[in-house]
């Protein structure tokens, strides 16, 4: 019998991976590959805190800064959560951070537990 790896016993949730990337206090923040504006910008196009699509749009043509308040982010739901992960761990996988950032995560709840 095969023992289960530690991603079958321990599993990340999506949200975990929003926050460790996106968050400026997040365990995966500082990772190369999601440090840079381009990743960080296209994860948040993802997350409908302030609405989706054209609302989105709109709430930060009034207000520029809105792109990258935290709570845009925070609010989304677990749709848009889930497609920002996703898009986050295809980056993580393609730059073979993957298994640094997985642990990261995995090491940052026993510090906050």
């Amino acid at each position: 019998m095969n023992k289960p790896t530690t991603v079958e016993t321990n599993p990340v949730h999506p949200r975990e991976i929003v926050v460790a990337c996106l968050h400026y206090h997040g365990a995966c923040c500082e990772l190369a590959s999601v440090a840079g504006t381009a990743v960080q910008a296209a994860a948040r196009e993802l997350c409908d805190g302030f609405g989706d699509g054209e609302a989105f749009a709109e709430a930060c043509a009034v207000d520029p800064d809105c792109f990258w308040d935290w709570s845009h982010v925070r609010d989304s739901s677990e749709g848009a959560i889930r497609r920002a992960s996703g898009y986050l761990v295809d980056v993580l996988a393609r730059s073979g951070e993957i298994c640094d950032a997985l642990d990261r995560i995995r090491a940052a709840r026993k510090v906050s537990a």
